[in-house]
């Protein structure tokens, strides 16, 4: 039984009703579905250090450690290649919404990932 936590329920407390990704992810990619897992460097909510763990524990091994990707003659940000697939991408000067501030960027991000290019 699910309670679900409300100021006026007298329950001090919730049973989270949200599961993670890791099922979803390691599917795709034993289905030969390349995934790419991309942070603004900026983002608070959903930061690139956690991001970097989270792709770390899921237990791929490592094929290219974090490089840095160009755009533009500057740095975008940073990659990093794991077997498998998986691309774990950071976006330099992004935030939680980064097709939104930085919309050229994400393109060539997923114009790359698309066509097997790498950044």
């Amino acid at each position: 039984m699910c309670i679900l936590f409300n100021i006026f329920s007298g329950v001090d407390s919730y049973k989270n009703i949200y599961h993670g990704v890791e099922f979803h992810i390691k599917k795709a990619l034993k289905s030969n579905v390349k995934v790419l897992l991309f942070y603004g460097d900026t983002d608070m909510r959903c930061n690139l250090i956690l991001g970097s763990k989270f792709a770390s524990n899921l237990g791929y091994k490592l094929i290219k450690p974090a490089k840095p990707w160009v755009f533009r003659s500057q740095v975008g940000g940073f990659r990093t290649i794991y077997e498998g697939g998986l691309s774990f991408v950071t976006i330099r000067g992004a935030g939680h919404m980064v097709p939104q501030k930085k919309g050229a960027e994400m393109q060539y991000l997923i114009e790359s990932f698309i066509q097997n290019k790498e950044i």
